[in-house]
């Protein structure tokens, strides 16, 4: 077996024993964040949850996750066409009060190009919900493609 179809059959294999519910409440928090459901995605998070962006934004990181991921989305979800990105988990590491992933989203921002972009995140669990969360995202990536970084990062600290 090729070291790649190798890579790609392991890969397949952690996604499929991603089945805890530590995997579970990840895919429904990155589903509903993603898909333009920023409700559904919060209450899945601790009250308390504290989230950690890479790079930072000046201003909202770190931050409580009810009050920086508002700032944020309300930014981007105008921007989204069909309201949604494709979420797709490459990697899902899952332990009973954490989960390491790698996925890309795919979609499309208005009057931009369709794109893909890759993230990884930390997230760490207390009683079942999500406590922290810690997001490397490329958002020249996601921003940049409708707007640039200067005009997300204006826009946000005058919100």
């Amino acid at each position: 077996m090729s070291e790649r179809r190798r890579l790609a059959t392991t890969r397949r294999n952690l996604i499929r024993e991603g089945s805890n519910s530590v995997s579970k409440v990840v895919r429904r928090f990155l589903s509903a964040l993603w898909g333009a459901n920023l409700e559904a995605a919060l209450s899945l998070c601790d009250p308390h949850a504290r989230l950690r962006l890479m790079p930072a934004l000046p201003g909202l990181d770190p931050g409580p996750v009810n009050e920086v991921f508002p700032k944020i989305l309300r930014v981007i979800y105008p921007r989204m066409e069909e309201r949604c990105f494709e979420v797709v988990i490459d990697t899902l590491l899952t332990s009973q009060k954490a989960a390491l992933l790698e996925y890309r989203l795919r979609g499309r921002l208005n009057g931009a190009c369709p794109s893909e972009c890759g993230h990884l995140a930390i997230v760490e669990f207390t009683d079942s919900r999500i406590s922290r969360l810690s997001l490397y995202i490329d958002v020249h990536c996601i921003a940049g493609r409708a707007i640039a970084r200067s005009e997300v990062a204006r826009q946000l600290t005058l919100n």
